[in-house]
């Protein structure tokens, strides 16, 4: 367990849970601890983490341990504490529904600092409890949701969420292990490769053919101004 804060309620979301003074724009929590504690206190319940997600060659998603998050609340209007499940908070953006997909342990990626030769967990730079699939999440959603072209699948679901600056308690549950995806076979693979050995080949043959034309218009260009009454 861990306490946070209402940091944003209304609009489209990367992550569902931050460390505060990271990404509270696309955040519904702000939380006071940062994402290694987490890391570690589930590593304590020998809840040990799978990996992030891939886009190499293909996407693969975040696989391991299954997490389930629970929020609690003082609700002011009715005095009482209330308790629900986190994915009440967030609504998918296609069915309008309460999200469904699971929370995947991935355990994000360490670094070491060349210089001061420290530890540095990326999940710590925001990426705690994700809804957009990051490398670097704790904590990542099994299922591809990006923020290119408008690739974000979820959003705050407005009229379940607490006033911002409520006060929340997030309970973490480990669940089932979530496997790997199967890499596509191998000539698979090769077909994907020549596709962008192909595309690649394309792209430089247009890449030429663009400065041909470029030359082509300067040279139009300043024979225009060398002539202004040329075209009349």
């Amino acid at each position: 367990m861990f306490s946070g804060h209402v940091c944003f309620n209304d609009g489209p979301l990367e992550m569902f849970i931050c460390p505060s003074r990271t990404k509270e724009h696309e955040s519904v929590i702000a939380s006071t601890c940062l994402a290694k504690p987490v890391h570690m206190a589930l590593l304590a319940v020998k809840c040990q983490p799978g990996k992030t997600c891939s886009w190499d060659p293909v996407y693969r998603p975040a696989f391991g341990p299954s997490i389930d998050v629970d929020l609690m609340w003082h609700d002011e209007k009715s005095g009482k504490t209330k308790t629900q499940n986190a994915k009440e908070w967030i609504r998918d953006v296609k069915t309008k529904k309460a999200m469904k997909q699971k929370w995947i342990f991935g355990g994000s990626q360490w670094w070491v600092d060349p210089d001061t030769k420290e530890n540095v967990y990326f999940g710590d730079s925001g990426e705690l409890i994700c809804l957009s699939n990051f490398s670097t999440a704790t904590i990542d959603v099994g299922v591809e949701s990006s923020a290119a072209n408008g690739g974000l699948l979820f959003e705050t679901f407005s009229e379940n969420i607490p006033p911002i600056g409520t006060k929340v308690y997030v309970v973490l549950k480990p669940g089932e292990y979530v496997k790997p995806e199967k890499a596509p076979p191998k000539k698979a693979k090769e077909e994907m490769e020549k596709q962008k050995n192909n595309i690649a080949g394309s792209d430089d043959s247009s890449s030429e053919n663009s400065s041909v034309k470029s030359a082509d218009a300067r040279a139009t260009e300043s024979g225009s101004k060398a002539n202004p009454k040329s075209d009349k």
